[in-house]
């Protein structure tokens, strides 16, 4: 069997401009409730951290 063509990647999420509100406004219910809560205890412990998408979702990369 011929192998089939590789599918071109997909721009990641980050690339693709999606930002971390883009990514809490597409949850609902129980999840978006959990997100903004722990969005808000992040930002009170941390206010310097810089959020950002990674792998598909929201991360805070450790400073360098």
């Amino acid at each position: 069997m011929p192998a089939q063509p590789k599918q071109p990647a997909k721009p990641s999420a980050r690339a693709a401009g999606k930002t971390v509100d883009d990514y809490v406004a597409g949850l609902g219910g129980w999840q978006a409730e959990a997100v903004a809560e722990l969005r808000r205890i992040v930002r009170q412990a941390a206010p310097e951290a810089v959020e950002s998408i990674k792998w598909g979702q929201p991360v805070m990369p450790s400073p360098r």
